[in-house]
């Protein structure tokens, strides 16, 4: 009798760590994709509101810009002065890392049809501004 509590209470056991295993797996994935994320190897895409800067923005031109986010898509402020008014369109933008609610510094690169942001530090050596 006490051998098969005993088989029993090991079953148990060894069911007992599996779950402890694909639980703490799952949340180390999910801590693992946060921290890339943060970092900006993630890209997240969709429309935003691009605020063009004043000078002008040439196809394949590299632009510092501050995103935050709006109430239902982002705000991407590339304007020379982050304060003064400027040129604003709705754009495809694909984002390299987050954007939060405070603003996030990007370099940005434009396209024919969309930009693409990186978050500055984390991008392969391009031509400043």
């Amino acid at each position: 009798m006490q051998k098969i509590e005993l088989d029993g209470l090991k079953a148990l056991l060894k069911i007992v760590v599996w779950i402890a295993v694909i639980v703490g797996g799952i949340l180390l994935a999910g801590s693992a994709y946060d921290a890339v994320d943060d970092a900006g190897y993630i890209p997240h895409s969709g429309n935003a509101q691009v605020k063009y800067p004043r000078h002008g923005w040439e196809v394949g031109e590299y632009v510092t810009c501050a995103a935050t986010s709006g109430s239902s898509e982002p705000i991407l402020n590339c304007e020379d002065e982050f304060l003064e008014g400027g040129t604003v369109r709705e754009m495809s933008v694909s984002f390299w890392g987050k954007v939060g609610a405070k603003p996030t510094v990007y370099k940005c690169q434009r396209s024919e049809e969309s930009i693409t942001c990186r978050l500055v530090g984390t991008q392969p050596s391009t031509p400043s501004n």
